[in-house]
């Protein structure tokens, strides 16, 4: 799947480590992280 995105996209699907799951999950949770951070600050100021 990565390398097919690879192929169509480029860009940060080619230097994704194959079969890194960890890589995955750290990815997961920065995104997770980021959306709460926005949603509190949404949050405050509404």
């Amino acid at each position: 799947m990565i390398e097919a995105l690879c192929a169509k996209i480029g860009g940060i699907w080619c230097y994704w480590p194959k079969n890194n799951t960890t890589f995955f999950a750290v990815v997961i949770g920065i995104v997770i992280i980021l959306l709460i951070i926005l949603w509190l600050l949404v949050k405050k100021v509404r």
